[in-house]
């Protein structure tokens, strides 16, 4: 009976650790969010800027890390979550240097 109390009551310190391993979820959409109201109020080749970053740096998190510590950033394989991440982060970036001539 105690042990379905505990899990029906979960303590503050408990909920802290199971969002602090969440972190490099965090960094990720923090920074992606940074980026979108970067973008939102007129800064856009900043906001790409930052948001090819923030997927370059998830792509880098979730190759180096492992599958349970990259939390929520693991969808897929390690493989085709990298790619997808970092392409996409790349193809920001170029999209970020060539938005003064479009």
């Amino acid at each position: 009976m105690e042990v379905a109390n505990r899990r029906d009551n979960p303590s503050p310190a408990r909920a802290l650790r199971a969002v602090a391993a969440e972190w490099p979820f965090a960094v990720v959409f923090g920074s992606a969010t940074v980026a979108v109201i970067m973008v939102s109020l007129g800064g856009l080749k900043r906001g790409l800027t930052v948001l090819g970053a923030a997927l370059l740096v998830g792509s880098v998190l979730r190759f180096v890390l492992s599958p349970s510590r990259a939390g929520l950033l693991a969808v897929r394989r390690r493989g085709v979550d990298v790619i997808t991440m970092a392409l996409l982060g790349v193809l920001l970036l170029i999209l970020a240097m060539i938005t003064d001539t479009l």
